[in-house]
């Protein structure tokens, strides 16, 4: 543990005690140069990044000096639960990210001898640090990776964290932060508050948890959030780092006025921007924006339906894409094997696009016709569906056409033919006529594997793709029949008006 008397946070407040728990592994070479920092995530500890770290694996210790470090309210590093008064409880002040970086920018120079960090490698939370690391630090680092966290926190996500902390607030039992005993009815239900945003409406709907368990049932999943999401934890630590994250926006750093691009803008690091392609909490089109103000920068969405978690590794897929990646990015800065890259005339930055599909394409000129099927056999089935489907269908629609659309605004072959293709069979499936469904079925599935290998698929007019993509949506949003038929009939005159 590294102590700090006397700490100043950015509110002024000034802790009389600083604690911050950290693991090293690997040794520092004599420049003191070779150092990995990998800060934690909300109510982690050092040892969450374990996945990430090891022999063969993204952060090698033979390589590396790693330095694993926990967040302020974490209930071993400085909290509510741990400091005494005038600062123990609801008193403990509202640290900030920026306050988290500089404790660790004193621990790495004052105590470990640190000269220079390799990189900064954050998830989550995490990804927040790195980012102000770039911003606040940046002839420190050399490299930042930035696993599905962005630099600031959004209106919408701030709206999700006040919920989620008022789920807490109105157990009786909390008493305004000055409890004797947790109070725990109200952490449940933060817990099943939390729950839905944490995966994705697909992960619950396919049942992704037996990927896991194959013995885990709905129920059990649901429970365990109920009881044992944060077990341990005390309620207001809970809360403290729900405030640390909302509070976070590198635009707030000194020197920028709140201009959160202008900070962006600022960062000479080289940046591997990891958002996952799903996530509910960073969503890809901040992402996406974000990297438009970073000079150099990889963008390569995580191809999960994990939601939030694909960037910690929860499955071997995910956990495989991730430490790939960053393995190849902390050594020499490139992410071979990645989609490959197109790169902005007018900026310095690089955004991981994918201009292929997996298999080798069709050697012929019959793109045009494969649409034509699809448009038929599709506009035929969305007119017997569109104007029934129920609420619950619409809403995971639209959400398909959310993802479709982030895939479309990072130029994705893959994830639009992902998406594009769910969007078609949601629809296809809500179709009451079944009989429709099972005799176009077939012609519908050659169809679209038969476009998806064609060359004319490979590249396409982005823009115009977004307009009708755009256009399809609020037609079946809206459950116009007739619209959504000449969406559908536009969307797919590709061959000769979007495809270059």
């Amino acid at each position: 543990m590294y102590v700090v008397p006397d700490f100043v946070t950015e509110s002024g407040v000034v802790l009389p005690e600083a604690k911050l728990v950290y693991g090293t592994a690997g040794a520092l070479n004599e420049a003191g140069t070779n150092a990995v920092l990998v800060p934690s995530h909300y109510m982690a500890d050092l040892h969450d990044s374990e996945w990430m770290i090891g022999d063969g694996l993204a952060i090698d210790p033979a390589d590396y000096f790693i330095v694993a470090t926990e967040l302020f309210g974490n209930g071993r590093s400085s909290s509510p639960s741990t400091t005494p008064a005038p600062f123990d409880g609801p008193r403990f002040p509202v640290v900030t990210i920026r306050d988290n970086v500089e404790i660790v920018h004193s621990l790495l120079t004052r105590e470990l001898g640190v000269r220079h960090l390799s990189a900064v490698v954050g998830f989550s939370m995490g990804a927040m640090q790195a980012f102000q690391w770039a911003v606040s630090h940046p002839r420190f680092v050399d490299r930042v990776v930035a696993d599905c966290g962005t630099a600031k926190s959004y209106p919408h996500g701030n709206v999700r964290l006040d919920a989620q902390i008022t789920a807490i607030k109105s157990d009786p039992a909390f008493a305004a932060g000055e409890y004797s005993d947790q109070p725990v009815a109200g952490i449940e239900a933060f817990g099943m508050a939390w729950a839905p945003w944490l995966y994705t409406q697909r992960w619950w709907r396919d049942s992704l948890w037996l990927e896991l368990d194959p013995d885990t049932t709905y129920e059990n999943v649901v429970e365990s959030f109920r009881t044992e999401f944060l077990p341990g934890a005390d309620a207001n630590d809970i809360i403290l780092q729900c405030r640390t994250w909302q509070q976070h926006d590198v635009g707030s750093s000194p020197g920028f006025s709140g201009d959160s691009d202008a900070a962006l803008r600022s960062i000479t690091a080289e940046v591997l921007y990891l958002p996952s392609e799903t996530d509910l909490y960073f969503p890809l089109y901040d992402a996406v924006r974000e990297s438009d103000e970073i000079a150099k920068v990889t963008l390569l969405p995580i191809p999960s339906l994990w939601g939030h978690p694909a960037g910690s590794g929860p499955n071997a897929a995910d956990a495989d894409f991730v430490n790939r990646a960053v393995s190849s990015f902390l050594r020499d800065g490139t992410v071979p094997g990645a989609p490959s890259a197109a790169v902005d005339p007018e900026s310095e930055g690089t955004v991981a696009t994918d201009e292929t599909v997996d298999e080798e394409p069709v050697d012929d000129d019959l793109a045009g016709d494969y649409l034509a099927t699809l448009a038929v056999l599709f506009s035929g089935l969305a007119s017997t569906s569109v104007a029934v489907l129920s609420d619950r269908q619409r809403t995971e629609i639209d959400a398909l056409f959310e993802s479709a659309l982030a895939a479309i605004a990072v130029h994705s072959i893959p994830g639009l033919h992902r998406y594009g293709w769910d969007i078609v069979f949601a629809v296809v499936d809500a179709s009451p006529n079944r009989v429709l469904v099972d005799v176009a079925r077939d012609g519908l599935m050659s169809a679209i594997r038969r476009f998806s290998r064609t060359s004319i698929a490979q590249v396409a007019d982005w823009d115009l793709l977004t307009e009708r993509y755009s256009e399809l949506r609020l037609a079946i949003r809206a459950g116009d029949v007739a619209r959504t038929v000449d969406a559908i009939q536009v969307l797919y005159q590709l061959p000769s008006d979007a495809a270059v």
